[in-house]
């Protein structure tokens, strides 16, 4: 998987959506950054333990992609 790919993982509940991305996680450990948008988070903790709260969100929201996208944009100017 090249490292600028994207990942959405749907499926219904008890699917692997979320054993699925903490396997592909453990191959990118150096991820400086991303975020997580998962409805049950509240309700189970998953992504806790092992991603910053402040990167998980219980729904999806246009202005967390945007300011996600602001901040690549920026970080990938700054590296050209």
């Amino acid at each position: 998987m090249k490292s600028d790919s994207v990942v959405v993982a749907i499926s219904k509940r008890g699917g692997g959506k979320s054993v699925l991305l903490k396997d592909i996680l453990s191959y990118h450990q150096s991820m400086p950054i991303g975020v997580v948008i998962s409805p049950t988070e509240q309700a189970n903790k998953y992504f806790q333990k092992f991603i910053p709260k402040m990167l998980i969100h219980d729904e999806y929201e246009a202005p967390i992609i945007e300011k996600f996208m602001t901040r690549q944009i920026q970080k990938n100017n700054k590296v050209n």
